[in-house]
């Protein structure tokens, strides 16, 4: 895919940006907007991202024209959560972010949900997080990459229903812990005195307030489905209607289909009408008596009397009971099959070697190019970056980066844009920063190569757009909202 121009239009300004295969967007100084003509590209694609101080993309219009890796040509018009997509005259809509996988679907040409949660991780190297992102992370906003889940979609191996379970595993486990520490502040209450009981007027109140509220909630539950079931009877009547459907008697004569017709259909419309509005009842009731609860905290003025809200807490908190043994036991059986959920979603990693080699292969080879210890690249999966940093980090990251889209082209065949956000960051040589680009013209020349920087690296046939004064004339923040 290769993006050949993007169309900002902000209120009464607009800006039409070209793009080549190599394009270099350049400024004499920070904030000018460099950063935010790539996220605008990133929103322009479909991809939740963060607006910058001072802008608010949910209310600019954003036009990308496109080819894809298939030769067509599309334009991606988008404004707010909606994108409509257009391809040889035919118009496709989609609501974002509930579509964007099936978006991404047809501009990427890959299939599978899994790599393409993870996809702009490979081939997207953010300013602020894209520099420190080598195999598990968050690449921007709240878009994150795990090298894990990247490869198991990658080779087929998505393991979905495992991953779920874990996570759900991972989420009760949260939780029993979080009962843990309630249970030990308790302790503590209990050590330092603070943990006395007793029941105020307004304690007495709120309980019955909150007794009402959890009775009142399964009956909303209820008529929210008894709501949906006459909708449906009533669209299943129109239908009958509509069809004008005739059968045919023993005896010769024809009778029409609708609702007059069928047997107890008017009944059972009665039934659920008449459960609804019991339900409605018993709702209002409820309401009723909670209204009146209420006001009769405000007119005592027993709200002003009550302790402080820590005191209060300590005292709610002392009527939780808690049974820490039993809480530890289910802990102890969570993390168990949390373990074996996770040995066998590993197994099924490890099967597809070729993936795992061949990226090995690539990152080694980059680290040794640019002068790291190989070492470094041997462990994709690493967990310790405590002992990385500065320019060794920098180079690491980088040659993970383009050993992923190398890898992508490899299973996919599809060919990923680069788009690089700072790549001179902190600590990094001239020299080393030339050597990266270098690697990108070389073993990325069918790729298309975006670069944002303020140190203008003179690339043959590279297209350059200089920025002055913002994407669409105004000045913008370096910083997310």
């Amino acid at each position: 895919m290769k993006i050949k121009s993007l169309h900002l239009r902000d209120g009464i300004s607009q800006k039409l940006y070209p793009f080549d295969d190599v394009t270099v967007i350049v400024s004499q100084h920070n904030k000018a907007g460099k950063t935010t003509l790539l996220r605008c590209i990133l929103y322009a694609l479909g991809y939740p991202i963060p607006s910058m101080r001072g802008m608010h993309f949910e209310r600019m219009e954003f036009s990308l024209s496109a080819i894809l890796g298939n030769g067509s040509e599309i334009s991606l018009n988008r404004n707010g959560s909606v994108l409509e997509l257009l391809s040889d005259g035919e118009t496709k809509r989609f609501s974002l972010p509930v579509d964007q996988n099936a978006l991404h679907k047809i501009v990427f040409g890959i299939d599978g949900e899994t790599v393409l949660d993870n996809l702009l991780g490979t081939w997207y190297l953010d300013q602020d997080k894209g520099w420190t992102l080598l195999n598990r992370g968050k690449v921007i906003g709240n878009i994150h990459f795990t090298i894990e889940d990247f490869l198991r979609g990658l080779t087929g191996r998505p393991c979905t229903q495992e991953r779920e379970k874990a996570k759900a595993i991972s989420e009760e486990i949260r939780k029993y812990q979080h009962m843990l520490k309630v249970a030990e502040y308790q302790v503590e209450l209990t050590e330092s005195g603070d943990a006395v009981p007793h029941d105020t007027p307004a304690e007495e109140i709120m309980k019955e307030i909150l007794r009402l509220r959890n009775e009142r909630k399964p009956l909303e539950v209820e008529s929210r489905r008894l709501q949906k079931a006459v909708k449906s009877n009533d669209d299943f009547c129109k239908y009958i209607n509509s069809m004008q459907l005739r059968v045919k008697g023993p005896d010769g004569i024809t009778i029409p289909v609708n609702t007059e017709t069928v047997v107890d259909l008017a009944d059972m419309r009665d039934l659920l009408a008449a459960k609804l509005e019991n339900v409605k009842f018993q709702i209002a009731k409820i309401d009723n008596a909670i209204g009146t609860l209420e006001s009769r905290q405000t007119e005592n003025n027993i709200l002003a009397q009550v302790e402080t809200s820590i005191q209060r807490f300590a005292e709610e908190l002392n009527h939780i009971s808690i049974d820490v043994p039993a809480v530890e036991r289910i802990l102890r059986s969570l993390h168990q099959q949390q373990s074996v959920l996770q040995e066998t979603i590993q197994k099924a990693l490890v099967q597809e070697q070729s993936a795992v080699k061949f990226l090995t292969d690539s990152i080694v080879a980059y680290l040794r190019e640019f002068g790291i210890d190989e070492a470094f690249g041997h462990d994709i999966f690493t967990s310790d970056l405590k002992s990385l940093s500065g320019t060794i980090f920098h180079l690491q990251v980088f040659a993970f980066k383009i050993s992923y889209v190398k890898l992508v082209r490899e299973k996919t065949g599809c060919i990923l844009p680069l788009i690089i956000d700072s790549p001179h960051g902190r600590e990094v040589e001239k020299d080393l920063v030339d050597k990266m680009i270098k690697v990108l013209l070389r073993d990325f020349s069918d790729h298309q190569i975006i670069i944002a920087t303020i140190y203008d690296p003179c690339l043959p046939n590279q297209k350059t757009i200089e920025m002055i004064n913002g994407v669409v004339g105004f000045e913008t923040m370096g910083s997310e909202n």
